[in-house]
């Protein structure tokens, strides 16, 4: 588990999170909560609509986003 300090540092990042069948969409990282022992992450693509909440472990290669 992550600690609060690293998850802070997660929050407004960037990262890339697979849809599946081989499709991989680039997200904002915008909240995060612990549901039932697991971290979760409140995402919303970076040209698009909408907001999800994933599992951290779905999330890779997280950068600083480019303004």
């Amino acid at each position: 588990m992550a600690t609060l300090l690293e998850i802070q540092k997660i929050i407004g990042q960037t990262a890339d999170y697979n849809i599946g069948n081989g499709v991989t969409v680039w997200v904002i990282v915008r909240d995060a909560r612990v549901r039932y022992g697991d971290l979760d992450y409140l995402i919303e693509p970076v040209a698009g609509k909408g907001t999800k909440w994933v599992a951290s472990y779905k999330l890779v290669n997280y950068r600083e986003r480019d303004n």
